[in-house]
């Protein structure tokens, strides 16, 4: 059986707002049913920011989530404003404002796709390395963010007792951290 691309006769959307616009597709999928509408999620892309001080700290924020209702761990990140291609400048506006840090060393590391179900954007990952704070942070006039930097043990730690629950973020970070040999992703021998 050979898998073939669903072909997509008409969209419209069914909400169209700043933060997130919903497009109902109108297809036939590869056994020629109709699936209509099929509703797709078009956010604007991410930039996830995986970020280390000199002492090899992780830089993490917390803040409210209203879609889940709690208050969690967060590494960096920032939606790209439309119209922008410069993932690192996005990415080095975003942690500036977010928690007052900066760095020269901004390293792409690779693009995800959220849930490529339903979502039409991607994921783009960087590891920081030496970020230091040179400002205080600048919030928009719905953020309030609390900045701590954790040992990357910490870190690993409430990923697996479940106390940092955002699981692409858990992504981004356990892919920066095995590239910068941090941490091992490699599978052990049974």
């Amino acid at each position: 059986m050979t898998l073939k691309k669903w072909d997509t006769i008409s969209s419209e959307y069914a909400l169209n707002d700043r933060w997130i616009k919903v497009r109902a597709d109108h297809c036939v999928d590869q056994f020629g049913q109709t699936i209509s509408p099929y509703y797709v999620l078009d956010y604007p892309d991410w930039v996830n920011m995986v970020v280390l001080t000199p002492e090899n700290e992780l830089v993490m924020i917390k803040q409210y989530r209203h879609g889940a209702g709690v208050i969690d761990w967060e590494i960096p990140a920032g939606n790209v404003e439309p119209g922008e291609t410069d993932f690192e400048r996005t990415a080095r506006r975003e942690l500036l404002e977010e928690t007052g840090f900066s760095a020269d060393s901004f390293e792409f590391i690779t693009s995800l796709s959220p849930n490529p179900a339903n979502h039409s954007n991607s994921v783009h990952v960087f590891l920081v390395r030496d970020a230091v704070k040179i400002q205080e942070p600048e919030f928009d006039e719905t953020e309030l963010i609390i900045t701590e930097l954790m040992p990357i043990s910490d870190v690993l730690e409430m990923i697996t007792s479940n106390k940092f629950k955002h699981s692409i973020e858990i992504s981004c970070l356990l892919i920066a951290l095995n590239h910068a040999n941090l941490i091992s992703l490699e599978a052990k021998a049974l």
